[in-house]
């Protein structure tokens, strides 16, 4: 429509194809292929095309992989969890003879060392 509305405004001396700086502009488009437009109406004034608009289809679905969740511990207590068997490892694996036969002796220990660490 606007294409028609601009030959309309062209002077009557560039009608002709090959002064016509349109139909120049036009002739080096890929388009230019009347086969192109084989599924539009002509008998229409606004030259709506009849061929359905193309739709995205997905190759693959993630909503599986998608899912939100919310976490009902605190951010604190994820983190205990989570580094709670690798630093009570290391700690049981250093104990002595004392602190197996009285484990009073390795809590008290444990309590010191998290003393000192406070405090550097």
């Amino acid at each position: 429509m606007v294409i028609d509305n601009l030959c309309r405004n062209v002077p009557k001396e560039y009608n002709r194809p090959s002064n016509n700086p349109i139909a120049e502009f036009l002739s080096g488009l890929p388009s230019y292929n009347p086969s192109n437009f084989t599924k539009c109406s002509e008998d229409s004034g606004n030259r709506i095309c009849i061929k359905k608009p193309s739709v995205y289809l997905p190759t693959r679905d993630y909503a599986s992989e998608q899912i939100i969740v919310t976490e009902k511990t605190t951010i604190l207590l994820r983190y205990l969890h989570q580094h709670w068997d690798k630093n009570f490892i290391t700690f049981f694996s250093n104990l002595t003879e004392n602190e197996i036969m009285y484990p009073q002796m390795a809590i008290l220990r444990m309590i010191l060392l998290r003393i000192t660490r406070d405090h550097d």
